[in-house]
């Protein structure tokens, strides 16, 4: 299955072993069949396969001799199963899961010309070599030889190529579909990010490189760059400093490698329950107790470790969960485990010193398949059938009479092999075009203890299914199980920073709201006097029908400060974000236009009166007041009714990372990447611009009237102190608002801010200087016996040309006369 080195071999090993034999093949083609022929009522002949498996190295098999020994023990017992053969192994090599200890193993056996040495047997098979690195170079040319190889733990990718593997077979399932597996699984349980720390072989590379592709397709994040180099003297534990806060770590690795990682993990203080680990199935078991030179590490302690940790293999690696049904070796899986666990502990495998190897089952079945494909072959030979065969050189000869230069017999070796179907301890058997198992059904297990110490695998949680497409694959959770039956509290955080829309302070919001609403009370009482004294003289003489417009306004501005500072839209709620831009954008300036509109009316209408009088002047009512207020509020709407009406110079709610609070983390360790809506975009900015142009123009207006009006004191007709004072903090606050809203738009909490506390001085300045001095004037006089005192000082108004002198003295007589018409107020306002 895997191992610690990959194949090498030497070019000297190469020339001795491969090319010698071969040519010796070449130089015996022509010399006829060969072997030794039986005696027509001969019995029990022997027929040898040879054995390879991983005796040491970085992935030790051996624990599956025992299973291997059961099975050709039952084969050897069935009367329909190669009948008058006994099928057998000479001896044991070991592969040390490395590709050049494999090649001298496997060249030990089939070195020598068995013409020339009658001693020597003829192996019908090879199995090999116990770790998918020992069995890529072995099957490379393996076939050579025209006999087949059965391997029962060689899981790589790599061996599905039958173009370089012609006459490999495997009943360990491929690792194929390990990749999309658990790709699937961060699917299922909603993970964006992995890690995986890789083991540098064959195996793992292509595991790996098939997930990072399906991570890259899907913008997933997976962390690939901790790849451990083979011949490692020490860990690289540099390879662990990942930028990214990972939860979701992958060991595709051996077991040795896992420990260490595990090892290192425990004391950075990634452990579970809020680091999940995913290794194998096929980690032997206790695999966590075992050692691998880190005595820092206790059993106790790596036993935490593991525990809750996912363990994945494909479907067909372990012995079946169909616990009682009857295998064709008559055992049912309970029943093999039992008798493999018996053969374990006797004096003979003790003293090889095995333990418990947990895929030995399809060591177990990889035996079963070699003698059925044998007696297939052997059933052709009988019938004298070698259809598909018949153009190759060779005859077609007993099993015991084979040799490795017939090509018919290798080939019907081959296809007798491709026929195999059969149900055992792992499943049903039976090869695809690459002879492989078919493997996109991945088995899902948990590591969970019982009691103080008991530590094992669970039964199938679930079942990962890999279809032809994305949609087409699912995790389906066995009877009685479900997501909460692997994590209680649902599936562990990745470590991905969440996106978030980041909410402006708690008190920003809770401080300007209440500002807004007592706002909207002081607009209420505003309202409440502006009805209930509305007929007296005082209030009559500052327009109270404008007024409404006033009270109308600041409440505007007052509710569009909710909307600025409240921030609390979901992610994903663009349109409703982008509604609640537009709204708040109509709400501040119609607010803004209304109040202004009324104090630019009043303005003018000082100015109209004293700026070059003449007798002839008539005092503006306030019904021709409103219709200039109505021209400038129509001329704002049309200028917001076009810039919403146009796509291009819409408000629209744009997600931008947030540069105020970049990351927050909360009570449960949860990262999360914060972003603000900003309703501003390159077409609204020149709707924007042509707005806040057009109020800047009033402004304007209102400053030159206001400056020249500044000495009047009027009050029946114009506050005009309180007037300027309005005029002169508006056009601060306009300003702030300008700034605001175009250099600091990023700047969500910064922009509430400032752009809600212009808002509330805004309304509240309306609002106090038309309502306030009305009042006090009105405490004062409540009758308005002064209210048509007036003065005009010394450097007011002075008219743009000179009068003459006979003007002068009409205007004089005129006075008297010009104070009479101002005490029509009363019935103008009436």
């Amino acid at each position: 299955m895997l191992g610690s080195r990959t194949g090498r071999i030497s070019l000297t090993t190469y020339l001795a072993f491969v090319l010698l034999p071969l040519l010796c093949v070449c130089l015996l083609r022509g010399g006829g069949g060969g072997g030794t022929i039986r005696g027509a009522g001969a019995e029990e002949v022997p027929l040898r396969f040879s054995y390879i498996t991983t005796k040491t190295g970085g992935f030790v098999a051996a624990g599956a001799i025992p299973a291997v020994d059961l099975a050709l023990a039952q084969i050897n017992n069935r009367s329909d199963i190669l009948p008058n053969y006994t099928l057998g192994y000479t001896d044991i090599l070991d592969s040390q899961c490395d590709g050049e200890a494999a090649m001298d193993a496997f060249m030990q056996h089939f070195r020598e010309d068995p013409s020339q040495e009658p001693e020597q047997p003829t192996y019908l098979t090879l199995r090999c070599c116990g770790c998918s690195t020992a069995t890529i170079p072995v099957a490379d040319f393996s076939h050579y030889w025209n006999i087949p190889m059965m391997a029962g733990i060689a899981g790589a990718n790599e061996l599905n190529d039958r173009r370089r593997f012609k006459n490999f077979f495997r009943t360990d399932a491929t690792s194929e579909f390990v990749g999309p597996a658990v790709a699937q699984m961060a699917r299922q349980f909603g993970w964006t990010q992995m890690a995986v720390v890789t083991q540098s072989e064959s195996l793992f590379l292509l595991i790996t490189e098939s997930l990072n592709s399906i991570f890259t397709a899907e913008q997933r994040v997976l962390d690939t760059s901790a790849t451990i180099e083979r011949d490692v003297v020490s860990f690289p534990y540099q390879l662990l400093n990942w930028e990214r806060d990972y939860r979701i770590v992958m060991l595709n690795t051996g077991t040795g490698f896992a420990y260490t990682v595990l090892c290192e993990a425990y004391y950075r203080g990634w452990r579970p329950p809020e680091y999940v680990w995913i290794t194998y199935s096929w980690f032997n078991e206790g695999w966590w107790q075992g050692d691998y030179g880190n005595s820092s590490c206790t059993p106790e302690l790596m036993r935490m470790m593991v525990n809750g940790s996912l363990a994945i293999t494909p479907e067909g690696n372990l012995v079946s969960d169909e616990r009682d049904v009857k295998t064709i070796s008559g055992l049912t899986p309970a029943e093999y485990e039992e008798q493999y666990d018996r053969l374990l502990g006797l004096e003979k495998y003790q003293a090889l010193n095995l333990t418990k190897f947990i895929i030995a089952g399809s060591e177990f079945d990889a035996t079963w398949a070699m003698a059925l494909g044998l007696h297939n072959a052997s059933e052709r030979v009988r019938m004298n059938h070698s259809s598909g065969c018949d153009h190759l050189p060779g005859a077609l000869v007993p099993l015991e009479q084979f040799d490795y230069l017939n090509d018919r017999m290798g080939c019907v070796l081959h296809s007798s092999f491709q026929n195999v179907e059969f149900r055992g301890i792992t499943g049903m058997v039976r090869f695809n075009s690459n002879g492989s198992r078919d493997a996109n059904i991945i088995r899902l297990q948990q590591y969970r203890a019982s009691g103080d110490s008991a530590l094992a695998l669970s039964q199938t949680v679930a079942t990962v299914v890999i279809g032809l497409g994305t949609n087409d694959s699912q995790v389906i959770f066995n009877d009685n199980f479900t997501t909460e039956s692997l994590w209680k509290d649902g599936p562990p955080y990745d470590g991905a920073a969440l996106s978030a829309l980041h909410p402006n302070h708690k008190a920003l919001v809770v401080i300007y709201s209440m500002a807004a609403a007592c706002g909207l009370v002081y607009t209420v009482v505003c309202l409440v006097f502006n009805v209930a004294f509305g007929r007296k003289k005082v209030v009559k003489l500052s327009s109270p029908n404008l007024n409404y417009l006033v009270i109308l306004g600041s409440s505007l501005l007052y509710v569009s400060v909710f909307l600025y500072v409240f921030s609390s839209v979901r992610e994903g709620q663009v349109l409703l974000q982008t509604l609640l831009c537009n709204i708040r954008q109509w709400l501040f300036s119609l607010g803004y236009t209304l109040c202004f509109a009324v104090i630019l009316a009043k303005t003018w209408r000082v100015y109209y009166i004293f700026f070059n009088p003449t007798s002839k002047k008539k005092i503006p009512k306030d019904w021709f007041l409103l219709v200039i207020v109505s021209a400038i509020i129509a001329m704002d709407l049309s200028i917001i009714l076009i810039g919403t009406a146009l796509p291009s110079s819409r408000l629209k709610a744009t997600p931008i990372p947030d540069t105020e609070h970049p990351f927050s983390v909360d009570d449960d360790g949860i990262t999360y990447e914060n972003f603000v809506f900003v309703c501003l975009n390159r077409g609204a900015t020149v709707w924007l611009a042509i707005s806040y142009a057009y109020k800047g123009l009033l402004q304007l207006v209102a400053v030159f009237m206001a400056f020249h009006t500044r000495r009047v004191t009027i009050r029946a007709l114009n506050d005009s102190k309180e007037i300027a004072v309005i005029i002169y903090i508006n056009s601060i606050t306009l300003t702030l608002l300008i700034v605001v809203e175009f250099a600091l738009h990023s700047y969500q909490e910064v922009y509430a801010g400032l752009f809600g506390l212009a808002l509330l001085a805004e309304a509240t300045v309306f609002l106090s200087l038309v309502f306030i001095p009305t009042m006090v004037h009105l405490a004062k006089d409540p009758k308005g016996e002064k209210a048509l005192r007036s003065t005009v000082s010394d450097g007011g108004i002075k008219p743009t040309t000179p009068f003459p002198q006979d003007e002068v003295v009409e205007l004089k007589k005129r006075l008297t006369e010009m104070e009479r018409k101002l005490s029509m107020i009363d019935s103008v306002n009436s």
